[in-house]
C-alpha cells in the first residue's frame, strides 16, 4: 500500500515563494478608512472588515501589523484568527489578500455629546510605513435591565439610555423624558407604564425610542424592541415631538378587557417601520394631532372598545411598505364610544383602494379629511375630499419626504382649529390650514 499524504500536510510542504525586499512595493487596501457608526459606552462594536492585498507577483513578509495606541487603544485587532495589537514578521504570498477584523470598545466618560476616538493600524513593510485609520463616535449609555421606576424620574440627553429588558413605572410614578433624549432597546424589550410617562421634545430635538442598532443596515429595520404599553391605570401621559421607529407595535393604550381609564395625548410624532400596528388603543382617551405614522405591517391607527378618540391634522401615509399589509391605514372597531376626524390625510396603495374602515356613529364627527377609500357608505359623504392623490413631495424609500406639493387638493382644504397652531415641522400655520400632518411652505 503506498503512502498516503494528506492534502494539508502538502500545502505546508510546498516551498515558499521568492521574498522581494524591494522598497518600492507597497500594500494594498480594500479602504484608507475604517469608520464606526455610534458606540455606546461600555458595549462591543459591530465588526469591521478590512483587506490587505499583495499584488506583486512575490511574496512579501509584513514586518509588523500593529495599532497606533497599542494598549491604550479603544479598537482591537484579529490577525489571522489571533487577536492581537501587534503581530509580526507576517508572510504574504504573491497576489494574495489578508483579512483583518477591528472592532472598538469605548468607557464612560464624563463627555455630554457624543465623542469621537480616532487609532491607526500601522503596516511596515519592507521600510516602508502605512496606515488604514480607524474612527468612531462614542456616546455615554444609562443601561436599564428590567427596572421598576418608582417617584419622580427625569432622563435628560446626557447618555443615552439604553434597555435591556422590560422597564416598568408603577401607578403613581412618573417617568419624565427630556429634549434630544434617545432611547434604544434591544429585542423584546420595551417600556411598561400603568403611572405616567411625559416625553417633550421639540421640532429641532426629538425624544427617539429606537433599537440598539445604529448602523446603516438596521437604520429602518422593524422587530428591533417591543414598544411602549400603556396600562389601563396610566394616566396624564404626553408624547410631544417624538419619534418611535422599527418596534413591533409602536404603541398600546389601554386593553379589551376595561372600562375607559388610560389617557394618551400624542402630537408632533413620527410612527414608522412598525411589524405590527403604529398605534393600538382600546377603553381609552386618546387625542392626537401632526402626527405622521408610515410602514406598519397592520394599522396605522387602530381604535376600538369603547372610548374617546380626536384626531386632527395627523397624516396616514401608507405609499411605502416593507412587508405584505395587514390593515388599513385607520380602522375604527365598532362600540360604544366618541371619534372626531378632522384634517387627516388616510392614503395608501393597499387594500383595494381602502384604506379607512370605520362606521360612522351618530356621535361622531368625520369632516375635512382626505381619504382613499372606496366605501359608497363613506364617499357619498361631501365633507371630505375622497381619492384625490395628496401628492407627497417624495415617496421613495430612500428619500421620504410626507410634506404636500404645491398641487396638492390638501392645501388650503382644512378646518383652522383652536387646539394648535404649529405643524409637525414645528412652523406656524397661518391663516389658511392644510391638511394633514404638514402645511405647505412657499420655497
Amino acid at each position: 500500500m503506498g503512502l498516503i499524504i494528506p492534502i494539508w500536510l502538502l500545502q505546508y510542504c510546498q516551498p515558499k515563494e521568492e521574498i522581494t525586499t524591494n522598497e518600492s512595493v507597497l500594500l494594498r487596501f480594500d479602504t484608507d478608512t475604517i469608520a464606526f457608526d455610534t458606540v455606546f459606552t461600555g458595549q462591543l462594536s459591530l465588526t469591521k472588515r478590512l483587506k490587505v492585498y499583495n499584488t506583486n507577483d512575490n511574496a512579501i513578509t509584513i514586518s509588523s501589523i500593529r495599532l497606533g495606541g497599542m494598549a491604550n487603544s479603544y479598537f482591537s485587532l484579529i490577525v489571522n484568527g489571533l487577536q492581537t495589537n501587534q503581530t509580526n514578521d507576517l508572510y504574504l504570498r504573491g497576489k494574495d489578500s489578508l483579512l483583518i477584523l477591528a472592532t472598538v470598545t469605548l468607557n464612560s466618560n464624563n463627555n455630554t455629546i457624543p465623542f469621537l476616538v480616532s487609532d491607526s493600524i500601522i503596516f511596515n513593510t519592507n521600510a516602508n510605513e502605512q496606515r488604514v485609520y480607524l474612527t468612531s463616535y462614542g456616546q455615554n449609555a444609562t443601561y436599564y435591565n428590567g427596572d421598576t421606576l418608582t417617584g419622580n424620574t427625569i432622563w435628560d440627553s446626557t447618555t443615552a439610555k439604553f434597555i435591556k429588558r422590560t422597564i416598568y413605572i408603577p401607578q403613581g410614578s412618573t417617568l419624565t423624558i427630556e429634549k434630544g433624549t434617545r432611547i434604544h432597546l434591544v429585542k423584546g424589550a420595551g417600556i411598561k407604564i400603568a403611572g405616567t410617562l411625559v416625553a417633550r421634545g421639540d421640532s429641532g430635538q426629538k425624544v427617539v425610542f429606537q433599537g440598539p442598532r445604529l448602523d446603516e443596515n438596521f437604520r429602518n429595520v422593524s422587530s428591533q424592541w417591543k414598544g411602549i404599553e400603556f396600562t389601563p391605570t396610566s394616566t396624564n401621559n404626553s408624547l410631544d415631538f417624538v419619534e418611535l421607529k422599527n418596534a413591533e407595535t409602536g404603541i398600546i393604550v389601554g386593553d379589551t378587557n376595561n372600562v375607559l381609564g388610560s389617557y394618551l395625548k400624542i402630537t408632533n410624532t413620527i410612527i414608522k417601520n412598525m411589524s405590527g400596528f403604529g398605534l393600538k388603543a382600546s377603553n381609552t382617551q386618546l387625542i392626537a394631532w401632526n402626527c405622521l405614522i408610515y410602514n406598519c405591517a397592520y394599522n396605522g391607527f387602530l381604535l376600538s372598545e369603547q372610548g374617546d378618540y380626536k384626531c386632527y391634522n395627523n397624516s396616514f401615509a401608507f405609499t411605502i411598505s416593507d412587508f405584505t399589509r395587514f390593515g388599513a391605514a385607520l380602522e375604527v372597531k365598532e362600540g360604544s364610544r366618541n371619534v372626531e376626524l378632522i384634517n387627516n390625510i388616510i392614503w395608501g396603495n393597499g387594500f383595494g383602494g381602502n384604506e379607512i374602515i370605520f362606521k360612522k356613529g351618530a356621535n361622531d364627527v368625520f369632516k375635512k379629511n382626505l381619504v382613499r377609500s372606496t366605501d359608497n357608505a363613506l364617499t357619498s359623504d361631501t365633507s371630505n375630499i375622497w381619492n384625490e392623490a395628496p401628492k407627497f413631495i417624495s415617496e421613495d424609500r430612500d428619500f421620504i419626504n410626507f410634506q404636500i406639493d404645491s398641487l396638492s387638493p390638501a392645501r388650503r382644504r382644512a378646518i383652522k382649529l383652536d387646539l394648535f397652531t404649529i405643524d409637525l415641522k414645528g412652523k406656524e400655520r397661518g391663516a389658511t390650514w392644510d391638511i394633514g400632518a404638514y402645511q405647505y411652505y412657499e420655497k
